[in-house]
Parts: C-alpha cells; sequence; structure tokens
C-alpha cells in the first residue's frame, strides 16, 4: 500500500513539474503588474485587461500583502489597468508600476504612477 502511494505522488509530481515547462516564457504580448507600498503593508487590487468599450476580464485581490505582483497576457485590442486601495489604515505612499516582458524578463517599465496620504488610492494603465 505504501508502494503504490509513493508511485502515486511521484506520477503527480512529474505531471506537475511538466505542465511548468517553458512556464517562464509568455506567448502573446505579456505584462507584470505590481502594486509596492511604502508605510503601507496591505491593498484591495482590482486588475485586468479591457477592451475600448469598457468590456473585459477583471479580477480583484482583498487585503493583499504587499509588494504584490501578478503576470497576464494581454489579447488582440485590449489595454491593461490596476488600481490598489490601501485598506489597512496606514498612512504612507502606493506605486503602481505596469511592466512588459522583453523576450527574457520583465524589466520595460511602461507606466508607474504613486498616491501618498492617509489610505491612498493607486491606478495605472496602458493604452
Amino acid at each position: 500500500m505504501r508502494k503504490i502511494a509513493l508511485l502515486l505522488i511521484a506520477f503527480a509530481l512529474s505531471v506537475t513539474l511538466a505542465g511548468c515547462e517553458g512556464a517562464g516564457k509568455p506567448s502573446g504580448p505579456s505584462y507584470r503588474y505590481e502594486i509596492v507600498g511604502a508605510g503601507v503593508t496591505r491593498a484591495t487590487i482590482v486588475y485586468g485587461d479591457i477592451t475600448a468599450n469598457g468590456t473585459g476580464r477583471e479580477r480583484s485581490q482583498r487585503n493583499a500583502k504587499l509588494p504584490w505582483r501578478k503576470n497576464l497576457t494581454l489579447t488582440m485590442n485590449r489595454f491593461a489597468r490596476v488600481t490598489a486601495r490601501n485598506v489597512s489604515g496606514e498612512t504612507g505612499t502606493l506605486t503602481c508600476r505596469i511592466r512588459r516582458y522583453d523576450g527574457a524578463d520583465y524589466v520595460v517599465l511602461l507606466e508607474v504612477t504613486s498616491a501618498t496620504g492617509f489610505n491612498p488610492t493607486v491606478s495605472c494603465a496602458l493604452a
């Protein structure tokens, strides 16, 4: 019985690792959303990609620990947007960045904005 359990674990691990192959290189235009805080430790973050007529896929993460980042691959005719709001009742600075994948890493900075104060809100978008 123990031998079968070990075989099943080994099989599941090999399938998982095989599925990760090539996961570091996106197939289409890929962007990284980043939210960092100075004096702010948590935020509610809304991010996604939308079309010119306002339709798209928005997602949210409540009470996300900072720094936070998410990689997304966008389809044609869409643009990237991210908004973060301090939910911890702290005074500080929130900074939003959108980076583009350059073929090796997410290094090309396309958009950056910051907001400072009590419960700051920051937003950045890429058309």
